[in-house]
């Protein structure tokens, strides 16, 4: 597993899985415990979105594109945090 490309693809994988984990969850009868689980999986995409489509009364009725901006930036993040955590393992198991 020394290559990037299989680092990479391993990283979109788990991201996928990440992603149905948390779609899977949303999905289970309503609990304070589910509800926090899935806050804090989507709260890289929320923080990172909020950053172009700030919050308040001067955003008028709201912005589609925020949801847009909150998928491709929660699904970004997981790619390369799973990156980095791959990385990581390797060099660590290669020590």
């Amino acid at each position: 597993m020394k290559s990037l490309r299989t680092q990479f693809s391993l990283s979109l994988v788990l991201t996928a899985l990440t992603l149905f984990v948390k779609a899977v969850a949303d999905h289970l009868p309503y609990s304070q415990a589910r509800d926090t689980f899935s806050d804090i999986l989507d709260y890289p995409g929320i923080l990172i979105s909020s950053v172009f489509y700030r919050e308040g009364i001067h955003t008028g009725h709201g912005s589609l594109l925020w949801v847009f901006v909150a998928i491709a930036s929660t699904t970004v993040f997981y790619v390369l945090a799973w990156f980095f955590v791959i990385r990581i393992v390797i060099k660590i198991r290669s020590a």
